[in-house]
C-alpha cells in the first residue's frame, strides 16, 4: 500500500486528482512490466531480507509488537516458522497475480480533508461514500 499526500484549495482539487491519475497510471504500467520480468534471483534475494526482518525480533519488545500485529491482523499468533513457511512458498506467479489484483485491476481511494461541501470535480459536486 502507498500513497500520496497533497495540499490544495479546492477549486484545484481537479488538477490535483488529474496529476495523481497520470503518476498512478505510470506506477501500475511499472509494476505491471516488473512484475512479469521478475528474475529468480530477485524473488530469492527478496524472500532472504523477509526472513532476515522475521528474525530481527530479538527484544522483548519487537516479540510484543509481533504478536500484537497477529493478533490484531490474524486473530491468532502466527509462529516465525509460519510465516518463513510462507514466505518460501511465494512463486513468480504470486507476485504476478497480486500486481494484478492489487495494482492493474484494484480501485483507486481518495481521502479528502477539510470541507468537503464546497469540493467540486469538473464542476460537480463529488459523491462522498
Amino acid at each position: 500500500m502507498y500513497g500520496n499526500y497533497f495540499m490544495c484549495r479546492p477549486e484545484k482539487l481537479a488538477d490535483v486528482l488529474a496529476v495523481t491519475r497520470e503518476g498512478y497510471q505510470s506506477t501500475i504500467l511499472i509494476n505491471s512490466v516488473y512484475a512479469e520480468k521478475i528474475t529468480d534471483e530477485e524473488l530469492e534475494k527478496a524472500k532472504r531480507r523477509v526472513f532476515v526482518e522475521i528474525l530481527q525480533h530479538e527484544n522483548q519488545n519487537d516479540i510484543s509488537q509481533a504478536i500484537g500485529n497477529n493478533l490484531m491482523y490474524y486473530d491468532r499468533r502466527v509462529c516465525r516458522s509460519e510465516l518463513a513457511e510462507r514466505v518460501s512458498s511465494v512463486s513468480k506467479e504470486d507476485l504476478q497475480k497480486v500486481v494484478r489484483e492489487v495494482m492493474v485491476d484494484g480501485k483507486v481511494q481518495v481521502t479528502i480533508w477539510g470541507n468537503v461541501d464546497a469540493v467540486r470535480l469538473n464542476g460537480r459536486k463529488i459523491e462522498l461514500a
